[in-house]
């Protein structure tokens, strides 16, 4: 319950080592599994400030060697174990929670109950010089997701199709995001199709693994009226 401050001592320092050594041995066959991203960063309102500000050029680029292997470890052991689409798809949100919360993004929390703010605490990609890393215990309340639900008794269905194509009758209807483009969901969900990619080709074939750029709404001009 107390906190307090020290240098790196020797030991600290040896460890760092031997993981910098391991992920400079390993990089490439991580990358190549889908471990650890591999896609570029594509230009865009809120993906260039991350070339401009810092150069960064690869997903990858957004966290530091620890934060690389934690969360890769996380999804080879999903590779490994999975066997249902449930499985699979609870896996993946865990590791984009952490993702969410164990970048270079991450600022830290100035109270006694969180260590740092997530990376999306707004609406943008901003980085920072004294980003926080949490350790491997300080993912826990990330990785098990609390949802508070309930079994729906009535018919549903989802499917991943343009609204434009909707032949059902339904009460009720949700949307998002129904304010133009104030938010750059296209260019933000990057971030976690970045680690994703690979496992939503091999495991959900039917979606696709890219942001849909092109058909993203537009607050301007006539794409938006329409």
């Amino acid at each position: 319950g107390t906190r307090y401050y020290r240098s790196p001592q020797k030991r600290d320092i040896e460890n760092e080592l031997i993981m910098h050594k391991f992920m400079v041995d390993n990089f490439d066959k991580w990358q190549q599994k889908g471990f650890i991203p591999s896609m570029t960063i594509e230009g865009g309102f809120n993906t260039n400030q991350l070339i401009r500000e810092r150069g960064w050029k690869y997903w990858h680029q957004l966290f530091n060697i620890r934060q690389l292997f934690l969360l890769g470890s996380f999804i080879e052991s999903i590779i490994n174990h999975a066997k249902t689409p449930l499985e699979w798809s609870a896996g993946l949100l865990g590791v984009n929670k952490i993702a969410d919360f164990n970048s270079k993004l991450c600022r830290w929390q100035l109270d006694d109950t969180h260590i740092n703010a997530n990376t999306f605490y707004n609406q943008a990609l901003n980085p920072f010089f004294n980003f926080s890393v949490r350790t491997s215990p300080g993912t826990r309340e990330h990785f098990y997701l609390n949802s508070n639900n309930k079994e729906m008794t009535s018919n549903r269905t989802v499917q991943l199709v343009d609204a434009r194509t909707v032949d059902s009758q339904c009460d009720y209807w949700i949307t998002d995001p129904p304010y133009a483009d104030a938010v750059n969901y296209h260019e933000l969900s990057e971030f976690f199709l970045a680690w994703d990619k690979k496992i939503l080709e091999k495991e959900f074939k039917e979606w696709y693994t890219d942001s849909k750029r092109a058909l993203a709404i537009k607050g301007k001009g006539k794409s938006f009226n329409e």
